[in-house]
Order: C-alpha cells, then sequence, then structure tokens
C-alpha cells in the first residue's frame, strides 16, 4: 500500500511540475502559438488569439477562406513586446484546393499590412507596406494539399528579408536605403503589431490549416533560422492520449501542457513504469534522465499527431523500441 501511495504522490507531483515548467526556448521567442485545442501563447505573453468561425483539427487550426460572408473566419493574433525594426515569424501551412483570392497565408497588420506573403500556381510572393513593395521568388512553388514551413526574418537596420521555405533558404530581398515600414509612427503603430490570415485590404483569405505561429523578437541568422527549421516538428506534433505498440505489449500515456512541457508515462504493463518530463515537446521528445533520477532515458519521433515511434529504458529493459499508435484521447 506504501508503495501505491508513493506512486500516487510522485505521479501528482510530476503533473504539477509539468505544469509550472518552462519550455527551452530558442532567445527572443515573444509568442507560440500551437493551436492544440487553444488559442493561447504557450509562452503566457502575447495575448490569446482572437478567433471566429475557426476550428480546430488534429492540433492544426481550420481556416474556410470565406469573406464578405456572415460564415468568414477572423484569426489574428496581438504580439506583446514586439518592434517593427527586427523580427522573425515561423507559421506552418497547408493550403486546400481553392480560388486566386484564397492564397494569402500570412499577413502582418490588419490596417497597415506591413508584411505578407501569397502564392500562385508558380511563385511565392513577399509584400511590403500594403504592396507597395513586392517581390516575387520565381519558379518558388507552394503545392496544394499538402503541409508547409515559412520562417521570415526582417531587419530594417540591415535592409533586409531572409525567407526560409520548406528548408530551402530563398535569396535574400534587399531592401531600398531609405526603405521604411509606413506604420511605424502612424496612428496604428501600437494596435497594427499583430499577425492575421487575412489581407483585409483585398478581401485576400487563407483556405487550409495552419499550425505554430511564432514570432521572436529580433531578426534570426541564417544559422538560427535553419535552427528553427529543424527544432519545430509542425503538423508532426503528437496528441494528447494513450498510445500502445502494434504488439500491444507497451503503453505509454502522453499529456502536453501550455507552457511547452510533456509528460511522458511508459509501462509494460507489469507494475513497472519510468516517468518522463520534457520542457519542449515541439521539438520533439528526448529525455535524458527520467524524474526518478533512474538514469532511464527517452526517444520519441512523430510521422503524424497520431503515429511515431519510441525508444525507451524501462526497469529491467534498456533500449526498448517500438512503432506506436494513438488509441484512446485526441483521435481525428
Amino acid at each position: 500500500m506504501r508503495r501505491i501511495i508513493t506512486r500516487i504522490v510522485v505521479f501528482l507531483w510530476v503533473l504539477s511540475f509539468a505544469a509550472l515548467a518552462a519550455a527551452e526556448l530558442p532567445e527572443g521567442r515573444i509568442a507560440h502559438y500551437t493551436f492544440d485545442d487553444t488559442n493561447k501563447d504557450i509562452l503566457g505573453i502575447s495575448d490569446d488569439m482572437i478567433l471566429e468561425n475557426t476550428a480546430y483539427v488534429n492540433n492544426t487550426l481550420y481556416l474556410n477562406g470565406l469573406y464578405f460572408s456572415e460564415d468568414d473566419y477572423e484569426a489574428q493574433a496581438t504580439i506583446q513586446d514586439f518592434y517593427y525594426n527586427e523580427f522573425t515569424v515561423h507559421v506552418d501551412f497547408l493550403p486546400l484546393e481553392g480560388d486566386e483570392t484564397q492564397t494569402g497565408f500570412l499577413t502582418g497588420g490588419r490596417n497597415y499590412r506591413w508584411i505578407g506573403f501569397y502564392f500562385t500556381d508558380t511563385d511565392l510572393i513577399l509584400y511590403l507596406n500594403n504592396k507597395a513593395f513586392t517581390h516575387t521568388f520565381l519558379g518558388v512553388v507552394v503545392e496544394r494539399n499538402q503541409w508547409h514551413k515559412i520562417i521570415c526574418a526582417f531587419d530594417l537596420g540591415e535592409k533586409t528579408v531572409v525567407t526560409m521555405l520548406d528548408g530551402v533558404l530563398l535569396e535574400t530581398v534587399n531592401l531600398p536605403d531609405d526603405f521604411t515600414l509606413n506604420v511605424i509612427g502612424s496612428p496604428g503603430d501600437v494596435t497594427d503589431r499583430r499577425f492575421l490570415f487575412t489581407n483585409y485590404g483585398n478581401g485576400g483569405t487563407f483556405l487550409g490549416y495552419v499550425d505554430n505561429l511564432i514570432v521572436f523578437d529580433r531578426a534570426l541568422s541564417q544559422d538560427e533560422i535553419a535552427d528553427v527549421n529543424d527544432a519545430y516538428a509542425g503538423n508532426n506534433i503528437p496528441n494528447n492520449g494513450i498510445w500502445k505498440s502494434a504488439d500491444n505489449l507497451l503503453s505509454v500515456y502522453l499529456q502536453k501542457y501550455l507552457e511547452g512541457s510533456a509528460v511522458v508515462i511508459a509501462t509494460l504493463g507489469d507494475g513497472n513504469h519510468t516517468v518522463f518530463l520534457d520542457p519542449d515537446y515541439t521539438d520533439g521528445i528526448q529525455v535524458d534522465n527520467d524524474l526518478y533520477g533512474g538514469g532511464y532515458t527517452l526517444n520519441m519521433n512523430f510521422s503524424s499527431p497520431v503515429e511515431g515511434d519510441i525508444m525507451v529504458d524501462l526497469p529491467g529493459e534498456n533500449g526498448l523500441f517500438k512503432n506506436l499508435d494513438l488509441v484512446f484521447g485526441d483521435l481525428p
């Protein structure tokens, strides 16, 4: 009985600790919206995202592409501690089949539209100052019905815009020496510090799914952009619930928290189990030591939010490898 009570106390302590644990975040991150059934910034820095006529689907956010309709969506995030002079923004997006007005997948600012991206059948287009300045990435194709990842670092002091799409660094955009963002010092300077998925100037919308809207308060270097690209799993962040191996021998309980941490409990069903805390599940789950301090390790990788594999140490069973499927919890 004493052993059971001790385990319950330890388990409750694990859960409370996970809720308070701060994720190991890249320097300068001021917003991260995971859309894991929540509109909150997991960092607790920026405002809750305004969402209307949207839907959470498999830990992503669905946008219906509608405008000038009673069912048109609204999705905008006001970013705190944000300055226009330099910033980096990251988002995962999956465009569905739609018309040319439904291809604008990111806009900075509702009124001044100081930055944005959209695509055509053949090219990717960056615009600044409500399209007073545009740059076309010729031949950079954004395929529909598949996930993409874009990271954009804007540096007004250096007069550069550096963009990476799907792990490929695109040509650096060099801005004119006298370039500035028109929103700076304008009546909308404070209120327009937000990112959206609608261009309210031309009625452009996005039809599809978005995930992991992340904002940094500085322009990341090219190496840092590559690190962010490698670190964030995008749509491959696992869903909460109970995972099992195909042979039904290994059971894994996984619970994520808004602060970016995750608790994992692994057991073979014989009473022996191991408990792990990963402070940042967005880059996959890797833990070098279990919470009991037994030196057990964990490595989990995910091919989708409901499929993955695990390499885990358990009492009497080191280096156990299994393929896993989510069997109970946040199922599609």
